[in-house]
C-alpha cells in the first residue's frame, strides 16, 4: 500500500528492485533484500533519482527500457517530488527535472531502437523539444538525445558529465545484460 510518503530506501534495497524486475547489471544483490516487500514504483523512481550513487541514479533509463509500464508513474514522482521539499537530486539538479530529463531520454533511445512498445512522450513540449513522434531517423534521435543532455547540464549547472554519452552507456549497458550469453 502506498500512504504517499517515501520510505527510506537504500542503494541495496533499489538494486534488489531492479534485479527482481530483471535488471541485474548492478552487482552486490543482497539476498535478504529479494525478501522484502516491494517498492511501490514511485518509491523506486525517487528513490533511484535521489541516490547519491551515480550507477544507481543511471539505472532509470534502463528501467524505462525494460519495464516502459514505469512510464505511468513518472508524473506522480515529478509531482511528488515537487512538493516533498528535495529540490536537488545528488548530482545538483532539481530532482524533478532530473527525472523528466532522464524519461525524456529513455523515450528518444526507445524510439530509435524501434522495439517494444513506445514509452508515451510526457515532456517535450515542456523542455522545448522535438516530439518523439518526429523522431524519423537514427541522427533525428542522436540530436534529440544530445538536445536532453544540453538541457540536463544546464539544470545541473556543471558541464563536467557528459550527459549524452551518460544516457548512451546506460544503453549500451542495458543491452550486454538483455542479449543472451553463450
Amino acid at each position: 500500500m502506498d500512504d504517499g510518503a517515501l520510505p527510506p530506501v537504500s542503494d541495496d534495497l533499489l538494486v534488489a528492485e531492479l534485479s527482481r524486475l530483471g535488471l541485474r547489471h548492478l552487482s552486490g544483490v543482497d539476498e535478504a533484500m529479494l525478501h522484502l516487500q516491494r517498492l511501490h514504483p514511485r518509491h523506486l523512481l525517487c528513490g533511484l533519482v535521489m541516490s547519491e550513487d551515480a550507477r544507481v541514479q543511471m539505472a532509470l533509463v534502463p528501467l524505462f527500457l525494460h519495464c516502459p509500464s514505469y512510464g505511468v508513474h513518472v508524473p506522480d514522482a515529478v509531482d511528488w517530488l515537487s512538493k516533498a521539499g528535495l529540490p536537488k537530486s545528488a548530482f545538483d539538479a532539481p530532482a524533478a527535472d532530473t527525472l523528466q530529463l532522464y524519461y525524456q531520454a529513455a523515450v528518444y533511445i526507445q524510439t530509435s531502437l524501434q522495439q517494444g512498445p513506445p514509452l508515451t512522450d510526457l515532456y517535450s513540449a515542456a523542455l522545448g523539444l522535438t516530439p518523439a513522434t518526429q523522431i524519423m531517423t537514427p541522427q533525428d534521435a542522436e540530436a534529440a538525445v544530445q538536445a536532453v543532455a544540453d538541457i540536463h547540464a544546464q539544470r545541473a549547472g556543471s558541464k563536467v558529465i557528459n550527459w549524452a554519452r551518460t544516457y548512451r552507456h546506460q544503453l549500451d549497458v542495458y543491452a550486454w545484460y538483455a542479449s543472451p550469453k553463450p
